[in-house]
């Protein structure tokens, strides 16, 4: 349940500027500020960088979030004219798990600027960095993405990922989209990856094997898998 909004709205000359405020969840609050005339519409939205120490708010506030546990520093700020939008959005050391996927994200951090909403894009490449991630039994360490977001998907610049046993080897991705109706379309570079320890996941230890792996492997991954 979203707190009571306070604010208030003022006549001027020939428009009206308004202001409201409220709190989302505890300690996460949201400001909402605009000023419009016959000529002229300004609007702005700040939510002050927060650190989330209730990782179940979310997710009881956002249905789309719901089952996810959030938890770290978020702060937005957007502002719009009425015809354009620009967007930014601040993630410090967050974490986001859900048990429903077997997944769980720590060390989020990373500021996406958003310059349009209808669609959403993104004003150039975007950089996000994650300190460890676990995917069922996979877990993956020192994680950066560097996307931007286009109409109608995401064009990721590059990937890189270690795995927690062997944070020498590299796996990298560049240039692939990811669309909602299209396949996923890849080429991973693998780099200085240990041999026994990948073929021991793969094999949950029925597999010895010794030396270093590196090259190219092709991927498509479509709904299926």
């Amino acid at each position: 349940t979203i707190s009571p909004i306070t604010g208030e709205v003022r006549l001027t000359d020939g428009g009206q500027q308004f202001n409201a405020e409220c709190e989302l969840i505890d300690g996460l609050s949201a400001k909402v500020e605009g000023n419009r005339t016959d000529k002229i519409q300004n609007y702005s939205l700040r939510v002050p960088l927060t650190n989330i120490s209730d990782k179940l708010a979310l997710g009881n506030l956002i249905q789309e979030l719901e089952g996810f546990e959030i938890g770290g520093t978020i702060g937005l700020e957007a502002n719009s004219d009425g015809t354009e939008s620009q967007v930014q959005l601040t993630l410090k050391d967050c974490s986001l798990a859900s048990s429903a996927l077997s997944a769980i994200v720590e060390g989020l951090s990373g500021t996406i600027r958003i310059n349009g909403v209808s669609p959403f894009t993104t004003a150039g490449a975007q950089r996000i960095t994650v300190n460890s991630a676990r995917l069922g039994n996979l877990e993956l360490v020192d994680g950066l993405t560097v996307f931007r977001l286009e109409s109608g998907g995401i064009f990721v610049e590059e990937e890189w990922w270690s795995l927690k046993q062997d944070e020498d080897g590299r796996f990298v991705a560049r240039n692939f989209r990811l669309d909602s109706d299209q396949p996923v379309k890849a080429n991973i570079e693998v780099q200085d990856l240990d041999l026994g320890i990948w073929l021991g996941l793969l094999t949950e230890g029925q597999v010895v094997a010794s030396g270093k792996l590196s090259g190219r492997v092709p991927v498509i991954l479509n709904e299926k898998g």
